[in-house]
């Protein structure tokens, strides 16, 4: 009897212990690519790249972790010229904020990659330049008003540990480990000479209460 009720939660047990692999392994990933970044060592190697071709390889390696936490993977790409960016750092980007959308979206909820060219002026972006731009939408919880401010900057449990132990793992809050995702995607966006955005979906006559956020970021052309 013990054994048959062991292998009746043994899926549920599987699937805490994946989501715990994942978050050391993105944990130690991170710490890694922090310290490159404190130590004005990280690589940058731009070239022409597909910005759309990243997106969908991007997609493609989430799916399995997708089709676990019962989230779908949606893409709404329009064709971009090619532009200049380290493909590498870009799917690092996009790795990040995916996670992050699957870490938080319900079961059965979707998320949803888009990209395009900006057509419009936006005030934070030169309108001297050309722009792509790529979202990650998901259908969580989002992020209250009040932990906007310092989202993209690094938090100060990494900056103190990385100075007094180079081993700590500080415990994650929103966004992956402990907000050093979302740090690292302003970083190394910012060698492209791009930016990065978030926002609360505004509410709707039919949706007074809208749930989910927005990452988008903007690359020039």
């Amino acid at each position: 009897m013990r054994l048959r009720r062991n292998l009746v939660h043994a899926p549920e047990e599987l699937h805490v212990l994946e989501n715990a692999t994942q978050e050391l392994r993105v944990s130690i990933q991170h710490l890694l690519e922090f310290a490159q970044v404190e130590a004005r060592n990280l690589r940058f190697s731009p070239q022409q790249v597909d910005l759309n071709r990243i997106i969908e390889e991007s997609r493609h390696r989430f799916v399995g972790m997708a089709l676990t936490r019962g989230v779908e993977i949606h893409c709404q790409l329009e064709p971009l010229f090619p532009l200049s960016g380290d493909p590498e750092l870009l799917r690092k980007v996009l790795s990040n904020l995916i996670d992050n959308g699957l870490k938080y979206s319900p079961r059965g909820g979707k998320l949803f990659l888009r990209s395009w060219e900006v057509g419009e002026v936006l005030p934070f972006l030169d309108s001297q330049k050309r722009w792509a731009a790529v979202s990650v939408e998901d259908e969580g919880t989002g992020i209250p008003s009040d932990k906007l401010p310092g989202l993209f900057s690094a938090p100060a449990s990494w900056t103190d540990a990385s100075q007094q132990n180079p081993l700590y793992l500080p415990r994650p809050g929103y966004g992956s480990s402990g907000g050093i995702g979302l740090y690292l995607c302003k970083v190394f966006l910012d060698l492209h000479g791009g930016t990065i955005r978030y926002d609360n979906p505004p509410p709707t006559p039919k949706n007074l209460e809208p749930k989910g956020g927005v990452f988008t970021f903007y690359l020039p052309f």
